[in-house]
């Protein structure tokens, strides 16, 4: 693992930090792309190089991209309502920023790329649990950038032959996450109670599993998701998996 580059966008943000610290202490070369839009630089790793950027720009995020081995595509405006009062901007972001981080990807002979998708991209299904083999029902425009993005993975992965995984996630929670932040309109109280009973001394009392055996398909891959709330210490592990996976 040393000295292999490796690019993280947004790994200024919540569950971007947790994974720039993971791959940091994993001996990796690790870059960070981010705008602070969402994220701030006090969570990134002093370890990585931090490059302000946007992925909206092609031209600036290209020569950061060009030669890393791996590129975790984590940038993204989120939430449901605020896509709904925004679709430009928020389409512009997670459907053409996710373009150009596959672009970059191609042209910078990147060997994976590891997608952040979303959960969102079920909508509403008349039958739980959420499956992999269920028909993507977006009811927000966020929910369908990010199905959208799972599609332009997968048409890069058939047309291009660029290596591209797709991890739908669901709620997470952990370090550097703020409490009632916007990651919930509403959050659960019992969501904030878990938040607030997080010690390094005793996460293993709140961590739901993750599962670690994910499926093949054409090249591009979801990772099963057993329950809904993922500390972000597991969900790091669980997004490692990824870039060494090899389908058997």
């Amino acid at each position: 693992m040393q000295n292999k580059k490796v690019v993280i966008t947004g790994g200024a943000g919540f569950i971007g930090s947790n994974l720039v610290d993971a791959l940091v202490d994993n001996g990796f070369n690790v870059h960070v792309i981010d705008n602070f839009s969402g994220g701030k630089k006090e969570n990134v790793n002093k370890k990585a190089t931090l490059h302000v950027a946007d992925i909206r720009n092609l031209d600036d995020i290209s020569p950061i991209i060009d030669g890393a081995e791996y590129v975790f595509h984590l940038a993204a405006l989120p939430r449901v309502q605020y896509s709904i009062e925004n679709p430009v901007e928020t389409n512009d972001v997670n459907i053409g920023g996710t373009l150009n981080v596959l672009i970059a990807s191609q042209k910078g002979a990147v060997k994976r790329v590891v997608y952040s998708a979303s959960s969102s991209a079920y909508g509403d299904q008349s039958k739980m649990p959420l499956r992999e083999d269920m028909i993507a029902n977006p009811k927000s425009p966020y929910g369908l950038h990010k199905y959208i993005g799972e599609l332009y993975c997968k048409v890069w992965s058939m047309v291009h032959g660029l290596e591209t995984v797709s991890l739908r996630y669901f709620n997470v929670y952990g370090k550097t996450q703020i409490p009632n932040a916007v990651t919930f309109q509403r959050p659960p109280e019992h969501l904030n109670e878990w938040y607030r009973a997080i010690t390094p001394a005793s996460p293993a009392s709140i961590v739901f599993r993750a599962s670690t055996h994910p499926t093949s398909i054409t090249g591009w891959r979801y990772n099963c998701v057993e329950k809904e709330y993922h500390y972000t210490p597991t969900k790091s592990k669980c997004v490692q998996i990824d870039w060494h996976y090899q389908p058997a």
